[in-house]
């Protein structure tokens, strides 16, 4: 009966979405035939009685050009298991004879045992921001393609954040003439004296810490007391020697997706518990570091049948107490000072054995930015490690074999030129370390005559490609005695 409850509540939520969320949302079996659609779908493309749908596939009400290549897509999508995402798309639409223009995004459905049994796609509607975006490219065409080649604003600052260079949309937005007129300024010279101290203050750090700016939303005004909001990546830049002697900054006017953004914040945090699909761990807790939804993939490895038994819990329930000590006080300080862990290396012990994981863990934060809790991923690295740590082993053997074994042994290139070498080695040839030898031949240490046979025999190995064993030679040392010596050289691959 819980089962039964648990799933009427999935149900529920699904119905839910699919009735309510703006975009469109179809799923498909592996044929492309319609099995499952959203209410907006179905508004979109004026079909009144999902019923009419069910079992059809885009041929039977799009164009022929665009329904064959969404089949062939989808198709290949699914025989790849390759998700399309983010796919900018435009068709015409016959009812209006206007183009409309969607981002799709289209991720194969699989079964139990891991086959793919069909897609879920997700269409968002973009026509009247393309169109907006279509006129205003129209208008700036002949200026654009005369003054700049990216809309982007693109600077360099000296260390005093000063401007040493600037492109023409940096200028446009700085209402200068040209860039050559902000070289020396800064943006006290342009920006209201709150908004330059900001962006003096962000850049100080920057070059003082190393840490670049990426991503950084802004609020800016523009010289004609326009509002408009920006995405900025701002990045050190090194000279020759590796010392920072300014930085590069990029920003994009996002003020349109911004606004959008924030409009659709709540569908967008629905639309995000549909991708469960990855193979990497994704656990989302509360404030006191427990559980409150995690994904099938972090209950398997948790050792749970379901992603609900791990709901209230911690990784005190599940790993080693000093593991989980560790855990814990790293989401506590991260959603303290609100920071997030990006990539960081963490092991734990289950089932007596240890694993690896790059971890990344985000506060969430609610409607008001108070931190209420964290999201986090983790990609399991254990078989790398343990091939890492295999690798070190036979170096860690193969140097002391080199270090302790009484006979010479060297390394050459194809030229005869030694690459390594052995102490032994290095004690024959009469020079004080084996790092003596990169790169000198055996003229550098013997007669001529001898130098002659040993640098024909090795151009006749690696010619042939067969081995040379056991073969008997008279050497002359470094001290000036003669031995003879079993030589045995082997090519190398």
């Amino acid at each position: 009966h819980s089962l039964e409850l648990k799933l009427q509540q999935e149900t529920n939520l699904l119905n839910s979405l699919l009735d309510s969320v703006p975009d469109s949302i179809y799923f498909k079996n592996k044929k492309s035939q319609f099995i499952r659609v959203s209410k907006s779908f179905l508004k979109k493309h004026n079909i009144s009685d999902v019923e009419s749908i069910i079992g059809k596939t885009d041929a039977d009400f799009l164009n022929t050009e665009f329904a064959s290549q969404t089949f062939e897509e989808e198709q290949l999508m699914m025989e790849t298991g390759k998700p399309v995402l983010d796919k900018l798309q435009s068709k015409l639409d016959t009812a209006t004879g206007k183009t409309r223009y969607d981002i799709a995004n289209k991720i194969p459905i699989f079964d139990q045992n891991d086959r793919i049994v069909g897609l879920f796609g997700i269409s968002r509607d973009i026509t009247e921001l393309k169109n907006a975006e279509l006129k205003l490219n129209k208008e700036r065409e002949l200026l654009q393609s005369l003054l700049d080649t990216t809309p982007d604003t693109i600077y360099f600052k000296d260390l005093s954040s000063k401007f040493t260079k600037i492109n023409l949309a940096q200028a446009n937005l700085l209402g200068l003439q040209s860039p050559e007129e902000a070289i020396g300024k800064d943006d006290f010279d342009f920006a209201p004296p709150e908004q330059a101290s900001i962006f003096y203050r962000d850049e100080l750090s920057i070059m003082k810490t190393g840490k670049p700016l990426l991503n950084h939303i802004e609020r800016v005004r523009r010289t004609d007391g326009v509002v408009a909001w920006v995405s900025t990546n701002k990045v050190p830049i090194k000279d020759h020697t590796g010392k920072i002697s300014g930085l590069v900054g990029v920003s994009r006017d996002i003020t349109e997706s911004h606004n959008l953004e924030l409009k659709l914040k709540q569908e967008t945090k629905l639309l995000n518990t549909l991708l469960d699909n990855i193979p990497d761990t994704i656990y989302f807790k509360d404030a006191s570091s427990k559980f409150t939804r995690i994904n099938q993939a972090q209950a398997n490895s948790l050792g749970i049948p379901t992603p609900e038994d791990a709901i209230g819990k911690s990784d005190f329930d599940f790993f080693d107490e000093a593991d989980a000590t560790i855990a814990y006080n790293d989401e506590q300080t991260m959603m303290k000072i609100g920071l997030p862990i990006i990539n960081k290396l963490e092991h734990f012990k289950t089932n007596d054995q240890y694993r690896y994981v790059t971890a990344t863990k985000i506060p969430l934060k609610g409607e008001k930015g108070e931190i209420i809790g964290m999201v986090g991923i983790s990609h399991e690295i254990t078989d790398l490690k343990n091939t890492e740590a295999e690798l070190n082993k036979e170096k860690e053997l193969l140097q002391s074999l080199m270090d302790n074994i009484p006979d010479t042994i060297y390394f050459k290139d194809t030229l005869s030129r030694f690459t390594r070498i052995n102490m032994a080695q290095a004690r024959s040839l009469g020079i004080q370390s084996p790092d003596d030898a990169i790169g000198k031949t055996d003229f550098d240490f013997s007669p001529k005559e001898q130098a002659s046979l040993s640098f024909q025999d090795e151009m006749d190995i690696m010619a042939i490609g067969k081995p040379l064993v056991n073969h008997v030679e008279k050497v002359s040392r470094a001290d000036g005695n003669v031995i003879w010596v079993s030589s045995t050289k082997i090519p190398v691959k």
